[in-house]
């Protein structure tokens, strides 16, 4: 008589348990019943890799206007300072809408003129290029910039060469340059960001900046004055507004009453921040024309007065820079900084009491 064996059946049931059935067999004979098993979890015949979290990608900001920037080597470049014309005969300007930060200022006879700040971005035309003034010094050493201008008067000249500031003047480096025949001098010098950059380079001028950031922010700060246009006092055929557009969330530019245009674009320059800084201005014993007309300073370290305005508000501010070197803050009556807005900022430099006005 042969034996007895008992085989087991695995069954995988619903729910991935794997149960184990006995059943008897050989000989005929019928023998005990086998033990009960009680089912089993399924083992895994396999484990599946974790899915990665993703790292996200650090954002690289511009320090001059806080936008974002995707290649982030062009922030390892030091910021170019050009000077340019605000003449009537100059205008449209090109390339001051791809500017991060515009400085403007008055010259002699009541001129107005802009120094034009550009990092993040790469003109292909900038101008027209016009003659440098004190006031460039100074904040070519605030951004660790460098000047590109058409000479200056000579002691002006002295005080640049004697300041260390990275100098591109065109005098001395005119193929980096170029006059252009659909403008008369003195207003058809052009230079482009390229060439200015290669200059650069070949002096040994470019090197990583170094350039302090200061705060921006998108959020809309509470607490200000509505400020739908805002009016800066220059003189006749110089006079400043600002319109702000609440679908573009920025102020639109105007001129003598006109839209204040780029030549290259023809769209309408804005700002996503006007900053009207309070400084003194001083009357130098340098003539910077056969008039007799004094050179002027602009005491740009302390602390003084200043209206910021973003998002259609106007704040009242202090603004304060300890040293050459530093950057300008802007602080709240607590003393806390003010959060620019990301995008294009024009600095206004005015006397102190100078007559800006604002409308809601």
């Amino acid at each position: 008589m042969l034996g007895k064996k008992t085989v087991l059946s695995f069954v995988i049931l619903a729910g991935g348990v794997l149960l184990a059935m006995a059943a008897a067999c050989g000989g005929g004979g019928s023998g005990p019943s086998a033990p009960a098993l009680t089912p089993s979890p399924l083992l895994p015949t396999s484990t599946a890799p974790p899915v990665p979290t993703p790292t996200p990608k650090p954002v690289f900001t511009c320090p001059l206007d806080g936008l974002p920037v995707q290649d982030p080597a062009l922030l390892w470049r030091r910021p170019l300072l050009v000077k340019i014309d605000n003449s009537q005969g100059a205008r449209p300007q090109s390339g001051l809408s791809q500017a991060g930060i515009v400085f403007e200022h008055v010259t002699e006879g009541g001129i107005t003129r802009f120094t034009a700040l550009y990092l993040r971005t790469d003109p292909p035309r900038l101008g027209p290029i016009r003659s440098a003034r004190l006031v460039d010094i100074d904040i070519a050493r605030e951004y660790d910039g460098m000047l590109a201008h058409v000479g200056a008067s000579g002691p002006v000249m002295q005080q640049i060469r004697n300041s260390g500031i990275s100098d591109l003047d065109q005098f001395f480096h005119a193929a980096a340059y170029q006059r252009v025949p659909e403008r008369l001098s003195p207003h058809n010098v052009y230079t482009s960001s390229a060439a200015l950059r290669a200059l650069a380079r070949e002096l040994g001028f470019e090197r990583a900046p170094r350039l302090r950031g200061i705060p921006f922010s998108e959020e809309v700060r509470q607490g200000g004055s509505p400020a739908l246009i805002a009016s800066v006092p220059f003189s006749s055929g110089y006079e400043v507004s600002y319109r702000y557009d609440a679908t573009k969330r920025r102020y639109a530019r105007f001129m003598a009453g006109q839209p204040h245009v780029d030549a290259e674009t023809s769209q309408q320059l804005e700002a996503a921040n006007v900053v009207v800084q309070f400084v003194p201005i001083l009357a130098t014993d340098i003539r910077e024309d056969e008039s007799g007309s004094p050179s002027l300073t602009f005491d740009r370290v302390g602390a003084g007065d200043a209206l910021i305005f973003r998002d259609g508000q106007v704040f009242k501010a202090r603004w304060q820079r300890d040293s050459d070197d530093e950057r300008t803050r802007y602080l709240d009556e607590s003393g806390h900084p003010i959060p620019l807005k990301p995008g294009p900022t024009w600095v206004e430099l005015l006397a102190p009491g100078a007559p800006v006005t604002w409308t809601p």
